[in-house]
């Protein structure tokens, strides 16, 4: 509100208090305001069904949104994490094709006997199964 306004809104509570001090206005809503248009109404747009229902048949389901959008394949290589300790595998056994961190795994997965490292495999679902 403008200062002119607040200024008139103040005359108006002086008014009323000046003649009757019993009645005291508790909320400004019950004064008149100058500033606003009692005849005023919000026109709202319509439109008529027929034109609602075309809308809807022309929306397309095969539209591009972020459930249907194809990419292509990642730029990035894939990440690989050790079988031990789940930290990035900076080297893969060959024997086993177990992924490990740092030489203290190499040297655990040396000593693993021959199905330890068919069960981490299965994990990442990388095990052989021989039939």
């Amino acid at each position: 509100m403008g200062k002119s306004t607040v200024k008139k809104i103040k005359l108006n509570l002086k008014k009323s208090n000046a003649g009757s001090q019993k009645e005291k206005i508790t909320n400004l809503n019950d004064l008149a305001k100058p500033f606003k248009n009692k005849k005023f109404t919000m026109k709202k747009k319509t439109k008529p069904l027929k034109s609602v229902l075309i809308l809807e048949k022309s929306n397309n389901l095969n539209t591009n949104n972020y459930i249907t959008m194809e990419a292509g394949p990642s730029i990035k290589p894939i990440k690989k994490y050790c079988d031990l300790t789940g930290l990035l595998a900076n080297y893969n056994d060959p024997k086993t094709q177990l992924r490990y961190f740092g030489v203290e795994q190499f040297k655990i997965i040396k000593q693993m006997n021959l199905s330890t490292p068919q069960d981490y495999l299965s994990v990442r679902n990388a095990n052989v199964v021989l039939r």
